[in-house]
């Protein structure tokens, strides 16, 4: 097996059903300055035509890193074929130039023999669960049996716990690269956190076209709004809670607030449904999550898992923020203010009646 090699920070996962569409694709990633790119082959009707793709690309391109898949239907991929034809041509796609390959677990195992036709590609051994994310060491025992480059463990999140079990193998597992991310939307903050806390990768999609897995986004949001690139000594962890949450222009706005101010922490968005409080803070307990806004439809509902609660939030009966201080959750309310002292340097409030407008 070849010597473990770095990774760039961001793969843009490329599956388009025809060879023009994905040359034209990677193309305009590569146009746009990245250079990690995985080509889907199994999303091709025939994978063979995505040889020729890989060699006029990275013609084009030659210090571009590809990274090939052809995922069986057995393993949710889109290849019809047997192993042995899997493993040929991933071979053929090592021979047109990519420099690494991702096989799953599932073929890996029952083709250990013959991974030598892979010659000095890196090997990605890959796990996907596409139901949910049960309980991930003896997943782990399993790949490590396998020698490879990186080990990447897919799962998907049902609850905001299910980030926790996906990230605590980056400390279990600290000296061996991992690849680790849940999809759907509640997963999102696992795609940010795994490379800020020490994984090899992960996966973005391409900026005009659909990505190949639940939860993607762009390399310009992960890049630029989420700094995975940066290179953390120690990241404070802060965030959205809501149900949806995908809207909320909060990561945005605190995000650029905390680069503009150099601070080193995150603000990222957690899906927490109406019923998942609790879990919610499984997660943030462990994470450690340093606080949080709260907004619908958790204002009233949070408060029974709060250790602490100010005198005003307790007469309005809601909360939208909350900290943690001295291992206790506190909270407050700051729409209050938000109100209040803008409008104070209008006019006076007192024994005023005051209308607020919106849509959110």
């Amino acid at each position: 097996m070849p010597v473990r090699t770095a990774f760039p920070r961001i793969c843009i996962a490329l599956g388009l059903p025809d060879s023009e569409r994905l040359l034209e694709q990677a193309r305009r990633e590569a146009g746009q300055g990245e250079r990690f790119l995985e080509f889907r082959l199994d999303y091709l009707p025939s994978p063979e035509e995505g040889i020729a793709v890989i060699r006029e690309f990275l013609r084009l391109y030659p210090d571009a890193t590809v990274l090939a898949t052809c995922r069986r239907h057995q393993n949710h991929g889109r290849f019809n074929g047997s192993i042995e034809e899997e493993l040929r041509i991933l071979a053929a796609a090592i021979e047109a130039g990519a420099r690494a390959v991702d096989v799953e677990i599932e073929s890996a195992e029952n083709a250990l023999t013959k991974l030598e036709l892979l010659g000095d590609a890196q090997l990605i051994v890959s796990y996907h669960n596409f139901e949910g994310t049960p309980a991930l060491e003896p997943v782990m025992r399993r790949m490590l049996k396998i020698p490879a480059a990186a080990y990447k463990i897919v799962t998907t999140a049902r609850k905001p716990s299910d980030n926790l079990k996906v990230l605590s193998l980056l400390k279990a597992h600290a000296r061996t690269p991992l690849v680790l991310l849940a999809m759907s939307e509640t997963g999102f903050p696992s795609r940010v956190l795994s490379t800020v806390l020490g994984g090899a990768f992960t996966y973005a999609a391409p900026s005009s076209a659909e990505g190949t897995a639940a939860g993607q986004v762009s390399a310009r949001t992960l890049r630029h709004l989420y700094r995975i690139e940066k290179p953390w000594k120690a990241c404070k962890v802060f965030g959205v809670v809501a149900d949806p949450v995908r809207h909320s222009i909060s990561p945005a706005v605190h995000n650029r607030a905390l680069q503009a101010r150099r601070i080193a922490a995150l603000y990222l968005p957690f899906l927490v449904g109406p019923l998942q409080l609790k879990d919610f803070f499984v997660l943030a307990d462990r994470l450690p999550l340093q606080g949080f806004s709260v907004t619908i439809p958790h204002k009233q509902r949070i408060i029974r898992y709060l250790d602490a609660l100010d005198s005003l939030s307790r007469r309005i009966g809601a909360v939208n923020t909350v900290w943690r201080k001295a291992g206790k959750w506190r909270g407050t309310n700051t729409d209050i203010d938000g109100v209040r002292v803008p409008l104070e340097k209008r006019i006076r409030l007192s024994k005023k009646s005051v209308l607020v407008a919106g849509n959110g």
